[in-house]
């Protein structure tokens, strides 16, 4: 980040030195040819006069080109003619530039905005919420916060929809302006209109900098002038520390990526019109996302679990795993299935569905939850081509391309399930009211699992 500034500031350091060298060249030269030449009314320059001409070759304000005299002199000047306009123009550009990067810098226009919203982080976590926040709201005023350089100092985003099929159906971009900072600093809080926002996504892939970066700009708002309601919103993916902070500040404050992600899923119409058994699921990796989805079927909506329904775990640790989770969410032994073994061993798994769907009477839903997106689709495309079994392959990836998806869709048992564009469909109801879908989105927004 401090290199790309430095050079930017070279860069512009050798333009100007650039600009003021050939100024100085050609007044320099202009004074010096202007005495050796004839003029039009036929008068000689002498040294006073020259520079004086010199001067007012930059505007142009001359008395015509020269008559005559030696044809080295007379070359040189009307070279300076037409050197000296170009400059004088190029240092005036310079500075309307410099002027127009004052006013409408990415800094000026958010420090004017007023009840606006901020999200920390343009990863894609902060890319699917933006885009979701702007589908549901497109006068929507947006602030963006990112430590990477690179990024302009303004980017256009799109509804998703539009974003998928941007040529068939193309909306109306909103330019945001973008905040380069680490937004753990207060003074880069600032500089996003931190005291006079109404709303702050904290979405970056380190959780302990997520809260901080909420907690400062909640003190900052709090000694800024008076404003609508402000919301901040951390991204959290661990459960523990999750958890523990739900204690102190309330459910509606945090936001799990992992648990959020999960209800997005049972709720979208992908699982409501799978063919196979949803009450009994076989979850493959029991990692942050996993245990959430787990969690999500066992417990939905934090409500009593469903004695009815069972899920069967595959993984490495599968036994520790499962133990310490029934102990930390207080789930009947009785409904969860540990069976340790790799899901690399396409045999076992498919014996682990075999033995599910016979004490269920049914075929399970497969969910593959492993972080490797490609042991995942490796996994989904050998299950899902098994004759014995062909039960129905719910896959975890994060941000495939389109083309890659519809690939993804001639495999009618495989299903692909993008986190980060679940998250997105999860906001919390203060910051997105009303975001209730007619249509579930195939993606969605996540990070690191």
């Amino acid at each position: 980040m401090q290199i790309a500034s430095h050079n930017k500031t070279e860069l512009h350091w050798r333009l100007s030195l650039l600009q003021s060298i050939s100024a100085l060249f050609v007044l320099i030269t202009a004074t010096i040819a202007a005495p050796h030449v004839e003029w039009s009314d036929g008068a000689h320059l002498g040294l006073t006069d020259g520079i004086y001409l010199a001067l007012r070759l930059f505007i142009l304000n001359t008395n015509g080109l020269p008559s005559g005299g030696p044809f080295v002199w007379r070359t040189v000047m009307i070279a300076c003619f037409f050197l000296g306009p170009a400059i004088f123009a190029t240092v005036i550009l310079n500075i309307a530039k410099n002027l127009w990067d004052i006013v409408a810098r990415a800094e000026h226009v958010a420090r004017r905005l007023r009840n606006h919203t901020i999200v920390c982080g343009y990863g894609k976590h902060g890319r699917a919420i933006a885009e979701r926040l702007f589908a549901h709201n497109p006068q929507l005023k947006l602030v963006i916060v990112d430590r990477d350089m690179a990024l302009p100092s303004f980017v256009e985003i799109e509804p998703h929809s539009a974003a998928i099929n941007k040529f068939w159906n193309r909306k109306q971009a909103l330019s945001v302006p973008v905040i380069h900072g680490d937004m753990s600093e207060p003074e880069t809080l600032r500089r996003a209109g931190a005291m006079n926002a109404s709303c702050l996504w904290a979405v970056s892939s380190d959780d302990a900098l997520n809260i901080h970066a909420c907690l400062m700009a909640e003190d900052i708002h709090g000694k800024g002038p008076a404003c609508a309601d402000f919301h901040t919103h951390p991204l959290v993916s661990d459960i523990i520390l999750f958890q523990s902070l739900q204690n102190i500040k309330g459910s509606s404050w945090l936001i799990n990526l992992h648990k959020a992600s999960a209800a997005s899923l049972f709720a979208s119409e992908q699982w409501q019109k799978l063919e196979t058994d949803k009450e009994t699921i076989v979850v493959a990796g029991f990692g942050k996302f996993g245990k959430m989805l787990t969690l999500c079927h066992l417990k939905p909506d934090g409500a009593p679990q469903v004695s009815a329904r069972r899920v069967w775990v595959i993984d490495k640790d599968a036994e520790i795993k499962v133990n310490e989770f029934i102990d930390l969410h207080s789930i009947n032994k009785s409904q969860i299935i540990a069976k340790q073994m790799d899901i690399r061993s396409i045999k076992m798994v498919i014996d682990v569905i075999n033995q599910a769907r016979q004490i269920a009477n049914t075929l399970p839903t497969v969910v593959l939850c492993t972080d490797s997106d490609s042991e995942n689709l490796h996994t989904a495309f050998r299950i899902a081509q098994a004759d014995a079994v062909r039960p129905t392959v719910v896959t975890r990836i994060f941000d495939p391309p389109v083309l890659f998806e519809k690939l993804l869709e001639k495999e009618a048992h495989v299903i692909p399930v993008v986190l980060n564009r679940l998250l997105a469909k999860n906001l919390p109801s203060c910051c997105c009211p009303g975001t209730e879908d007619k249509q579930v989105s195939r993606s969605v927004t996540a990070g690191p699992g």
